[in-house]
């Protein structure tokens, strides 16, 4: 064994001494009368008088141990995240000697990479305690190519919901592989356990078998080890990712300073300055199809109300960017949460912004409806879950986002189901407010829409569901034999009725805020009423749509 901490190799000798004579005492009587009294430092001394002879070195495993030729290495590495390595020389060495120090990477990695190393070629077996990040964080890309090209990868064991390491905010997996060409046909055992107990009860034990060429076909080489995998093999046959079929896509984050963000706060202020101002949001301000204009804002020990973030000039490297229509979505939630944006909003760390310069307003609401579907975030979790943060949250990182398949055309009957939903949630969310807007008093509005508004959302949610599902799995159900023909011909339909989108009230005096008057909104909300109704009359497509959303085509495949 190897232990670069010479207490903790002191202590493992011990240990591994105290097992070795653990049924035969007359072997310790070279030990003082009471062990306990020792001093650390004085344990080898008497170690050495039993005249056992221990592998065990005092060394830095990465960079001083030499050794070759191992059939087994077992390890449990530091988890040392890239910005904990304070010694920059160090950290230079490793990149220097490890072609796996890629990016942001820790530790662990570079374990894993001194492992494979000392194993024997032909039948050399490796097994880590590793973070679950290294499953699908973009500093994992080298080693996971490597890994499923170079070895067999056997078993996956995630115990990252358990309290593993106490109080320690890591979330651990166990893999095993042997060090081989992998068979064509290799699988990868999946177990996940989500409570202690289920440890010592094999029934309780979650299973999934991983075909390790699967993972050849996901970007960066992601080990999806939860959910529906042949979904995923299935839809990165037909669908490439977002940035390739999106040439002029932007995903925008911490657009004011990725480190010394927080000193842009001095830019807040109650006044409007002057046309260029934007409007502050924090993570917690957006919610799936809406803006939380009541919630306060924690940021950098600063509790703060949504307010104008006013220009500046040092500040004009994405201003011209977040002054146009865009989408958003956060970067922590327990699911996919998008909203759309006029050009109105900026942040300083916790959300990410989506411009496409090449994309119209309908576009952008056909783009919000697909990101918010059920089966987007399905996908998602399946390549993603493996990061999940305490809570069930998750980090909706950027560059994940790239790599989530799109299909290439955008209908224009997303573009409606994105924007009424985003109307009508904006509109309960308003109405749903302790202190309800004298505005939205005077239009009597929750007395007359309340009880119609939830019922709507439910059913243009479930319709878009059911359409975005179905540009995904059309193929599939085709081939089980099942034509959802007048849901497709509904998809791709050209509707005549325009729904304009705008706010609800008149919060903010910047450009692009533009906001209902009563005859409007009045308007708006009778064209949607219409559309519900035409929708609800053809019973055909309703009992199609209704069978899309629980129709599994996959499990229907293998009957």
């Amino acid at each position: 064994g190897v232990e670069i901490e010479k207490k903790a190799y002191i202590i493992s000798k011990l240990r591994l001494f105290s097992w070795l004579f653990s049924t035969d005492k007359s072997h310790l009587k070279f030990l003082p009368p009471n062990p306990n009294d020792l001093e650390v430092d004085d344990i080898p001394n008497y170690i050495e008088q039993s005249e056992v002879k221990f592998n065990l070195f005092n060394v830095d495993f990465l960079i001083d141990f030499i050794s070759e030729d191992f059939d087994l290495v077992i390890g449990n590495p530091p988890y040392i995240e890239n910005k904990k390595l304070k010694n920059i020389e160090y950290k230079k060495r490793l990149v220097n000697r490890y072609k796996f120090a890629y990016r942001l990477f820790d530790i662990s990695i570079i374990f894993i990479e001194r492992a494979l190393e000392l194993l024997k070629r032909k039948n050399g077996s490796l097994s880590m305690i590793i973070p679950n990040k290294i499953l699908a964080a973009d500093y994992g890309i080298k080693i996971r190519k490597f890994l499923i090209n170079n070895t067999e990868l056997k078993e996956i064991v995630d115990i990252s919901s358990l309290p593993v390491f106490g109080k320690t905010a890591t979330y651990p997996i166990i893999l095993s592989l042997k060090y081989v060409t992998p068979k064509y046909m290799n699988s990868i055992i999946v177990r996940r356990y989500d409570k202690m107990i289920d440890l010592t009860c094999k029934n309780k034990e979650k299973l999934n078998v991983l075909p390790q060429k699967l993972i050849h076909k996901i970007p960066t080489f992601v080990f999806p080890i939860k959910g529906n995998i042949n979904l995923i093999n299935y839809i990165y046959e037909i669908f490439k990712p977002f940035s390739e079929v999106v040439k002029d896509l932007k995903i925008i984050y911490r657009p004011f300073g990725f480190i010394n963000w927080a000193k842009n706060l001095n830019a807040v202020s109650k006044n409007r300055h002057s046309d260029e101002d934007l409007v502050l949001l924090g993570t917690g301000n957006v919610g799936k199809y809406y803006i939380n204009f009541e919630k306060p804002i924690k940021i950098a020990g600063k509790t703060l109300n949504i307010s104008y973030f006013n220009f500046q000039e040092n500040l004009g490297k994405y201003w011209k960017d977040l002054k146009k229509k865009k989408l958003i979505f956060r970067e922590i939630a327990k699911e996919m949460t998008w909203v759309y944006d006029s050009g109105i909003y900026a942040n300083l760390t916790g959300l990410y912004f989506v411009r496409i310069p090449s994309f119209n307003e309908n576009k952008l609401f056909s783009l919000l409806a697909i990101m918010n579907s059920n089966i987007m975030d399905k996908i998602f979790k399946i390549l993603y879950s493996s990061l999940h943060l305490a809570g069930g949250y998750l980090r909706f990182n950027g560059s994940f986002i790239k790599r989530l398949p799109i299909p290439d055309t955008f209908p224009f009957s997303l573009s409606m189901t994105g924007k009424i939903l985003q109307i009508l949630t904006q509109l309960k969310f308003d109405l749903d407010c302790e202190n309800l807007n004298l505005k939205l008093e005077e239009f009597n509005l929750k007395k007359k829409y309340m009880n119609e508004i939830a019922n709507l959302i439910s059913f243009f949610s479930n319709l878009n569901n059911a359409l975005v599902k179905l540009m995904y799995l059309d193929d599939c159900f085709l081939k089980s034999n099942i034509d959802y023909s007048v849901v497709r011909e509904f998809l791709f339909s050209k509707f005549t009725n325009k729904i304009p989108f705008k706010y609800l009230l008149p919060r903010f005096n910047v450009p692009n805020y533009e906001f209902f008057q009563l005859s409007e909104l009045e308007s708006v909300l009778m064209t949607i009423k219409k559309f519900y109704n035409t929708i609800i009359n053809d019973k055909v497509l309703v009992n199609q749509f209704n069978d899309i959303l629980f129709k599994d085509c996959f499990h229907l495949s293998k009957n």
